[in-house]
């Protein structure tokens, strides 16, 4: 079996179990799934804009829900398509826009999803692969955002048995983004997670 199997089997499993676990009908969203509780503070910097969003690594699609049924068109990405079936189906319910894509996110081609890049909006939470933050300047339309949450090195590291090169060092982040303007950075040292809305200039154009 290949890694990417691999990957999938364990996503599947994992999602098949939380979704019993909120025992919803299969065109009802599970009234448990909530957004990100950063993702909703930071959202009056990108509410109202609307265009297209990615929510890279999406798993059942909270997110893509929330950015959704704000008037974004979404393009939820994830391995998982046990996740993307129960997505595409609430979407549908709703008559949301949510476009579902299923891909081995250790893969950086983007280009092959056939959807209507460049994004006005990138949410990439809780999944780290560092190759993504080189290409979503590529990604995103001047003037477009990036929001970004996930674990880090923090010197009280409430996480020490989860492998190392699944967490930032302290100030990696905003260092991958120090040409764009910062709207919001913060290293939680209690929690061990760093977040970041960052937007890209009107210079920095489609390269």
């Amino acid at each position: 079996m290949y890694m990417a199997e691999k990957d999938q089997y364990k996503w599947d499993a994992k999602y098949r179990e939380q979704l019993q676990q909120l025992e919803s009908e299969s065109n009802s969203v599970p009234t448990d799934l909530k957004a990100n509780e950063s993702l909703i503070a930071c959202s009056p910097f990108f509410r109202g804009r609307g265009g297209r969003a990615l929510d890279l690594a999406c798993g059942l699609g909270a997110n893509s829900l929330y950015l959704a049924r704000m008037g974004y068109r979404v393009t939820a990405v994830d391995i998982s398509r046990i996740a993307l079936e129960s997505l595409c189906q609430w979407a549908e319910a709703e008559q949301l826009q949510i476009y579902c894509v299923q891909h081995d996110l250790d893969r950086v081609d983007w280009e092959d999803w056939g959807t209507d890049a460049p994004f006005d909006l990138i949410v990439n939470i809780r999944f780290l692969h560092r190759p993504w933050f080189e290409v979503f300047n590529q990604m995103l339309s001047p003037g477009g955002m990036v929001f970004i949450e996930t674990f880090y090195q923090s010197s009280g590291d409430p996480r020490p048995q989860m492998n190392p090169s699944f967490k930032l060092k302290p100030g990696e982040l905003a260092g991958y983004f120090k040409e764009w303007k910062v709207l919001y950075h913060r290293e939680d040292e209690e929690t061990g997670v760093v977040t970041l809305l960052a937007e890209k200039s009107q210079e920095q154009g489609l390269v």
